[in-house]
């Protein structure tokens, strides 16, 4: 039975007691949040984004840290006549408005040009919320394998960004086994191939006239340009020096590896 697309509460033995709420969803996706600095995912935080960038030549997955709310009412607060010393609707004692997580489906809205990658999934959920808590959950809407084959797509050879869309829906069920979703929840990613790489002055060779990292020193983790520490490629510039020292980043594009280290043309 399924709960969310109105709340409407009625009783045979008291007939004049109704009460119906606007369609609403039980699941309220709220934003995108940040992880903490260990890459938790934090329903207190009050930082959030409304887009994302993912840089093929470094990173193939890309993660969301979305933070949801059980919008269901208590269902102690609910109650038509309560018995003395009773527990809450019709007596219950349990909460029967907390919500556990099934799963998420996720879509992905790509243009005609990343043609064979695959655009629907289904991601087993579990986690509770209490009715009006607030809670955050890390979720990779662009796994590896589906990174990897954009990777290669020849709609990046130009160098210019991609804009895709991405869409989840939550699912999930009360303790009284009422079925319940999430609103949708749309989200941008712009893929390129090589625009996160930034590159220090010294990398500047006049012979090439392009970038070269291969003769630097290595670059500490802490570097203001150390890229994002929770999914490398995601969001955040990275220095040239700290992808440069691993060949193995740019798997099955040798000439990308060239081009972004070796100051090749």
């Amino acid at each position: 039975m399924r709960i969310l697309r109105s709340v409407c509460l009625s009783f045979l033995a008291l007939p004049m007691l109704a009460a119906c709420a606007d369609e609403a969803p039980a699941i309220f996706v709220r934003y995108n949040g940040l992880p903490d600095d260990n890459c938790v995912p934090d329903p207190g935080g009050n930082s959030y984004k409304t887009s994302g960038t993912l840089d093929l030549l470094i990173g193939t997955s890309y993660i969301l840290y979305p933070v949801l709310q059980n919008t269901l009412v208590p269902s102690e607060s609910v109650s038509f006549a309560r018995p003395a010393g009773g527990g809450g609707l019709n007596g219950a004692k349990s909460e029967m408005n907390t919500i556990t997580l099934t799963r998420a489906e996720v879509t992905l809205d790509l243009p005609s040009t990343l043609s064979g990658v695959a655009k629907n999934r289904t991601i087993p959920l579990s986690g509770s919320a209490l009715p009006g808590e607030e809670f955050a959950l890390d979720l990779t809407v662009i796994p590896s394998n589906v990174g990897s084959n954009l990777q290669l797509n020849p709609a990046f050879a130009s160098g210019d960004a991609v804009e895709i869309g991405v869409q989840v829906k939550f699912f999930g069920v009360t303790v009284s086994d009422n079925e319940v979703e999430s609103n949708v929840f749309n989200f941008p990613i712009s893929l390129c191939r090589g625009c996160g790489v930034v590159y220090p002055p010294e990398a500047n060779t006049a012979e090439s006239g392009v970038p070269n990292c291969s003769n630097l020193d290595a670059v500490s983790d802490s570097s203001s340009f150390a890229g994002n520490r929770c999914n490398l490629g995601q969001d955040l510039d990275t220095d040239c020096r700290l992808v440069c020292s691993d060949p193995s980043i740019f798997s099955g594009r040798p000439e990308d590896f060239d081009r972004a280290c070796n100051g090749a043309n």
